[in-house]
């Protein structure tokens, strides 16, 4: 089995993460040359944010079914990712975004990792 095929799981919805996350910003890109760049309508740019949050749960489930290395690691940023989202999405601050994805990423790994340390 190759690597693609190991860790399907997670990595199928990280490609459409990467797909939605990329698009508002490349139609923001395309008219930049020619004058003012194009303003993506507000509407995808929700659907874009939620659908990187559905995405970040759709791949740390498929992560928690996968038993690899790179699952692994996953299991451990895409909580911060996904909380960084969620926060964005409520309207925060950039520092209150950052500062609270901080705050729940420790908290989520110091529970992940309690019962396997000491």
């Amino acid at each position: 089995m190759n690597y693609f095929e190991r860790n399907q799981r997670w990595l199928a919805p990280l490609m459409a993460i990467l797909v939605l996350s990329t698009t508002p910003l490349l139609m923001g890109i395309i008219g930049a040359a020619d004058g003012p760049a194009f303003e993506p309508p507000k509407w995808m740019i929700l659907l874009s944010q939620v659908g990187i949050a559905l995405g970040c749960f759709s791949a740390g489930l498929g992560a928690a079914f996968t038993n690899t290395l790179s699952a692994d690691i996953i299991k451990v940023v895409l909580p911060g990712i996904g909380a960084g989202m969620v926060l964005m999405l409520a309207g925060l601050t950039l520092q209150l975004t950052l500062a609270g994805t901080v705050l729940l990423w420790a908290i989520f790994v110091f529970f992940s990792l309690r019962g396997r340390v000491g």
